[in-house]
């Protein structure tokens, strides 16, 4: 298989189809699980990957995979005839056309196996990107079908970056979850964003192309910003999401300092993103002792590395702006970290 073909049948792959989706479950059937549950919560691109792939490999815990979305709707009849490898092996080959080992965007290692956010399945089959209202439903059949393909896991870890301003509201209808909140410098989140763009509108994805499958305002976007850095030119283009992004960032920390100031403490876990470099052992001790989870038998506490991607004059130029602005907004705490400069 080519790489065109193979982006073509990123488009046409057995995901289904059906905006309505068809439930293998009643809603009263959705109730919460008797085990542990833990919402990840933090901005695109401030390390929540990592952290996710991290905690559920050293405490051996479920998650939500790129398995999970695509195959979704069948997730508990692929499980019942034990047809899981067959359907991973369709995943694995799919990446295997295209050489394609780790995510196009970052380091992260790719397969079937490889931790998702479960907003792909709420717009997917609901009507946003977010947990609200109307994707509720959906959200309790994420956690009861996660739950019920995983049922030696001792605790079940999801997250979702697009849920920023949304924790109070998890919280409220899920109130015995735990949530781990991980900030970042704003100029590494800032930095990685511009990479996202530039990576995003220079190459065709197929992970992107995958997860996006029927989610025309995801195509739409990146079809849009592809034109711009053609007709910008990549240093005008990178200036003009660097400007947009600084906004975002903002706006989301507005919303991250909020949730963190509604949740109970007892359920909260705050991390610095540095912490997992520097300081990764007392981390995960107080990790561990916050979620009362056991860890797996020898298994190694994650260390995250610092990024090694160049910063551009563009993205210096526009971290002191950015900073200037979360000054502005009452969220210094946000550019107190060691690592920013």
């Amino acid at each position: 298989m080519n790489t065109q073909e193979a982006l073509k049948n990123a488009q046409s792959f057995p995901i289904n189809q059906n905006k309505k989706l068809i439930s293998e479950t009643q809603e009263s059937d959705t109730k919460l699980p008797d085990k542990p549950l833990i919402f990840i919560m933090g901005l695109h691109r401030s390390g929540t990957t990592f952290l996710y792939e991290s905690l559920t490999e050293y405490y051996g815990t479920a998650k939500l995979s790129i398995f999970d979305i695509v195959y979704f709707p069948e997730l508990l009849n692929i499980s019942k005839n034990n047809a899981e490898n067959e359907y991973k092996h369709a995943l694995s080959s799919f990446f295997h056309a295209l050489a394609y080992s780790k995510r196009g965007n970052d380091s992260i290692s790719l397969g079937p196996n490889t931790a998702e956010e479960y907003g792909w399945i709420l717009k997917r089959w609901g009507s946003a990107f977010s947990c609200n209202q109307k994707t509720l439903p959906l959200m309790r059949q994420i956690i009861h079908k996660l739950s019920a393909i995983n049922t030696d896991s001792q605790a079940l870890i999801l997250k979702n970056p697009w849920d920023i301003g949304q924790g109070k509201f998890i919280s409220d209808n899920f109130p015995e979850a735990k949530f781990i909140y991980i900030k970042r410098s704003p100029k590494e989140i800032l930095n990685s964003e511009i990479n996202n763009a530039l990576h995003f509108t220079e190459t065709k994805d197929p992970l992107l192309s995958l997860l996006s499958n029927s989610i025309p305002i995801t195509r739409r976007l990146t079809k849009t910003f592809t034109i711009l850095r053609l007709l910008l030119g990549r240093r005008v283009f990178t200036k003009l999401i660097a400007k947009l992004m600084t906004g975002d960032i903002v706006n989301n920390l507005q919303k991250y300092q909020h949730d963190i100031k509604q949740i109970e403490k007892s359920k909260v876990f705050e991390l610095d993103y540095s912490d997992l470099i520097d300081n990764a052992h007392d981390t995960y001790t107080a990790l561990t002792q916050f979620l009362r989870l056991t860890p797996k038998v020898a298994s190694e506490i994650p260390k995250a590395h610092r990024s090694k991607k160049p910063v551009s004059e563009v993205v210096e130029s526009a971290s002191v702006k950015l900073n200037a602005q979360l000054l502005a907004s009452d969220l210094s705490r946000f550019i107190s970290s060691k690592h920013n400069s």
